[in-house]
C-alpha cells in the first residue's frame, strides 16, 4: 500500500531541489553585487578603471535596473554600475576574461540613463587582447539620443530606438557575433555581429536583429575577447548605469528569467508540503 506521507515527504524533496533556473552558466556573470563605491575597489581589482578625467571613475550604487517587457521580468539582483560625467570626459571601466572557442559569442546586459534628456554617450564593447579589434553597442557621441553599433570603430549604423531614462525599465541590449571560420588565422571568413534591443527573453533564440552586420575579417583568430569595458563619454551631469552583465555561448545563458516549468514545480512543492501537514 502506498503510504501518502511518505510519497509526498520524497516528491517535495525533489519538487524544492530543482534549481529556480535552467539555463547554462554563462562564461560571464556580473550582476555588481558589490558594497557601493568605487567599482575597480569594490570588485577587489576584478575591474580595473581606465579613466581619463579624475573624480569620473565608474562607482558601484546601490539598487539594481529593472527589466519588465514583452511580458518577462529579468532576473536581477545587488547593485548597478553608473558614471556620472561632470566635465565633459571620459571614463572607462575593463573586465578581463579568458573567451571560450565556441563559434558563436553572446553578450547581454541591461542599460539606463537617470535623466529625461538622453542626450548621453555610453556604451558597452568588447575588446581583443589588443584592443585592434573591437565590437559597440550603446550611444555615441554623434548621435546619443538612439541606440547605435560599430565594428572595429568604423561604419556606425543607427536605430531608431531611444535609450531609457527609466532605471526600473532598463533596456535589455544583446550582441551576438557568429564566426563561421573558429580556427582561422586570416581574413579567409566574414564574421558576423547581430545586435538586438529588447528581445524576447523566454524565447529559444531572438526575433529579427535591431541591427546586423557582416563584417569582412572578422574572425575568431582575429576577435578573441579579452575584455569587457564600459564606457561613458562627453556630456555633463547625467549617469549612464550597466547591471546584469553576462557573456556565455547561447542565448539562454545572457537571459536569465524564472523558467514557467520551475515556477510551477515550486509551486505545486508548496501544496505538496501542505499536503503533508494534512495527512500528518
Amino acid at each position: 500500500m502506498l503510504n501518502l506521507k511518505s510519497s509526498l515527504s520524497a516528491i517535495t524533496v525533489t519538487v524544492l531541489m530543482l534549481p529556480l533556473y535552467v539555463h547554462a552558466a554563462p562564461s560571464v556573470n556580473e550582476d555588481f553585487d558589490y558594497p557601493t563605491g568605487d567599482l575597480a575597489t569594490q570588485s577587489s581589482g576584478a575591474w580595473t578603471q581606465n579613466t581619463v578625467t579624475a573624480g569620473e571613475e565608474w562607482t558601484v550604487s546601490a539598487g539594481s535596473l529593472g527589466y519588465e517587457k514583452n511580458g518577462n521580468t529579468l532576473v536581477t539582483s545587488g547593485g548597478k554600475a553608473g558614471a556620472l560625467i561632470v566635465d565633459g570626459g571620459v571614463s572607462r571601466a575593463d573586465l578581463d576574461f579568458e573567451d571560450t572557442d565556441s563559434g558563436t559569442v553572446w553578450l547581454g546586459v541591461l542599460t539606463a540613463r537617470d535623466n529625461s534628456n538622453t542626450f548621453v554617450e555610453g556604451s558597452i564593447r568588447l575588446l581583443s587582447p589588443s584592443g585592434a579589434a573591437n565590437v559597440e553597442f550603446g550611444t555615441f557621441v554623434s548621435n546619443p539620443n538612439v541606440y547605435r553599433s560599430r565594428v572595429n570603430g568604423v561604419a556606425f549604423e543607427a536605430t531608431a530606438i531611444a535609450p531609457s531614462t527609466t532605471l526600473s525599465e532598463a533596456d535589455l541590449l544583446v550582441i551576438e557575433m557568429i564566426f563561421p571560420d573558429v580556427d582561422a588565422d586570416a581574413d579567409s571568413s566574414d564574421g558576423i555581429v547581430n545586435f538586438y534591443i529588447n528581445p524576447d527573453p523566454s524565447a529559444t533564440s531572438p526575433e529579427a536583429a535591431s541591427l546586423v552586420r557582416s563584417v569582412a575579417g572578422l574572425n575568431k583568430f582575429q576577435m578573441n575577447i579579452g575584455s569587457i569595458r564600459l564606457e561613458r563619454e562627453n556630456f555633463n551631469d547625467k549617469t549612464v548605469y550597466f547591471d546584469e552583465l553576462r557573456v556565455g555561448e547561447s542565448y539562454e545563458t545572457v537571459t536569465p528569467i524564472p523558467e514557467p516549468g520551475s515556477m510551477a514545480l515550486i509551486g505545486l512543492g508548496g501544496l505538496l508540503l501542505l499536503g503533508r501537514r494534512r495527512v500528518s
